[in-house]
């Protein structure tokens, strides 16, 4: 009976964790495209990684450069780049493309 009890507390321990992440995607995705971010604006997940793909659908290079997320990197035209962040802390945080900054975002960490 023991030997149950500890089996299933056991399983518990370790699908705890999985299932709090259940249904969050593994990734979150940003285009630049035709003069603007698709999304312009983004919800996270307070307290947790975050895979950020940012993809540049246009003909020229871009920077996604946020100084509140102390991010800046580049990314070629017609390609993509991988951002990794957090955990973030509940708040705003505001990026754009730094060669066009009329090319701007937020994400709101909840």
């Amino acid at each position: 009976m023991r030997r149950r009890f500890f089996l299933f507390a056991l399983a518990l321990l370790i699908a705890a964790p999985a299932a709090a992440h259940a249904g969050a995607p593994d990734h979150y995705t940003l285009v630049l495209k035709d003069g603007t971010f698709s999304p312009p604006a983004l919800t996270l997940p307070a307290n947790a990684k975050i895979k950020l793909i940012v993809k540049n659908e246009t003909a020229v290079p871009a920077e996604f450069e946020s100084s509140d997320l102390d991010r800046e990197q580049v990314v070629a035209a017609h390609d993509f780049i991988t951002v990794y962040l957090g955990p973030l802390d509940p708040g705003v945080y505001n990026y754009f493309n730094d060669f066009n900054r009329k090319m701007t975002g937020k994400i709101t960490v909840k």
